[in-house]
């Protein structure tokens, strides 16, 4: 029985819901959301969802390879096949690359591949 009270109390209207009405503070609801989850769209009648940001990396496949950049020793420690036919890993930031040798063209972004963090 008391819970049908609580739940009733719940329900009454956003401004006797707010606590902080009277003392000028903003109430903020679902509605005024930053991203708009749970909101109610009215355009289209459900909730609104954001997109998640495409990722940005520090390089990409076919661009060459600043010289600040090593090789990534070690390789095996991170999963990932030993290097050959004239490509090396590279770490830059916290993405590791499949490089050729000789020109520091980016062959392929293998972080995934790696089964240990590189960070």
């Amino acid at each position: 029985m008391w819970r049908t009270i609580f739940i009733l109390c719940l329900l009454g209207s956003p401004a006797q819901a707010c606590l902080t009405a009277g003392t000028g503070a903003k109430c903020a609801t679902a509605a005024d959301s930053l991203f708009g989850i749970g909101a109610a769209d009215t355009q289209a009648g459900g909730a609104k969802f954001q997109k998640a940001p495409e990722p940005i990396y520090p390089v990409e496949v076919g661009d060459t390879l600043p010289p600040q950049y090593y090789i990534l020793m070690n390789t095996r420690r991170y999963g990932l096949p030993p290097p050959r036919d004239g490509w090396m890993y590279f770490r830059v930031e916290r993405e590791v690359y499949r490089v050729d040798a000789r020109t520091r063209e980016v062959l392929e972004r293998v972080t995934e591949q790696a089964s240990r963090a590189v960070n």
